[in-house]
């Protein structure tokens, strides 16, 4: 990223996954651009007039030595089709990718960032005012390079996401016939008297059909727990817990 030094104000999440068909690794992460750069980096042909928005960006490699020049992978809000009737589409970030050999497509978890308005209760949108109707989507790809739209798809301005809203950092596991879909719950109120800290939550899915996630998303992953992690596992975490101790008094 430093072709683009200075146009961008995150670039964070790095992951990696194999590319079958180039049989390469593709090497992806998050970015959000600064709202004052005129350099366009998403396709001219996007009808989603935001140019922050949070999208996958990556790199290619076959040795880990030599790498691609940094380009898009997944512009989740693209299009203004992907959030409406949701009049704002921020993107979306601290994606996962996994490949599900029951239907040969790249399935994509991801946090979207989505409101009904660009005003809540009559303030600018902001990260924070924005986590209800923001939460875990998911978008697939036969190539990982065409993806669909994010489902689960909006009901009108009625929050639609798997497992519960605000969550992030979504990592899935499949363990024989269970999807296991982690988030973190930074943004969900929670007993103080019971964790000191937000925990993560765990929902579940039968696999593979958790994978195919069509209209029975909302009931497909269901919020199987929520678990407290020793105090090491939050380390790294230190800035998205101040972030959200100002949400939630």
């Amino acid at each position: 990223m430093e072709l683009y030094e200075g146009q961008f104000q995150d670039t964070w999440a790095p992951e990696w996954i194999w590319d079958r068909a180039a049989e390469e690794y593709v090497v992806f992460w998050t970015t959000r651009w600064l709202p004052n750069v005129t350099q366009p980096h998403f396709d001219l042909s996007c009808t989603n007039k935001n140019p922050a928005r949070f999208a996958q960006w990556h790199t290619r490699t076959k040795d880990w030595q030599t790498f691609t020049p940094p380009s898009v992978l997944i512009d989740m809000h693209c299009m203004v089709e992907a959030v409406a009737p949701m009049a704002l589409g921020d993107g979306g970030y601290d994606c996962d990718i996994v490949y599900n050999e029951a239907d040969s497509l790249y399935h994509a978890y991801f946090k979207s960032m989505q409101a009904p308005t660009l005003k809540i209760d009559g303030k600018p949108w902001s990260d924070s005012n924005v986590q209800p109707w923001s939460g875990v989507h998911t978008v697939s790809s036969p190539d990982l390079k065409n993806w669909s739209l994010p489902l689960p798809r909006p009901q009108g301005s009625s929050p639609e996401m798997l497992g519960m809203w605000g969550a992030e950092g979504p990592e899935i596991l499949i363990v024989n016939d269970t999807m296991h879909l982690y988030f973190d719950c930074s943004f969900q109120p929670f007993d103080k008297s019971k964790w000191p800290r937000p925990p993560y939550g765990v929902a579940t899915a039968p696999y593979p059909q958790g994978a195919r996630t069509r209209r029975l998303l909302g009931t497909v992953f269901q919020i199987k727990t929520i678990i407290d992690l020793p105090r090491q596992a939050w380390v790294k975490c230190r800035k998205c817990l101040l972030r959200s101790a100002g949400v939630f008094s």
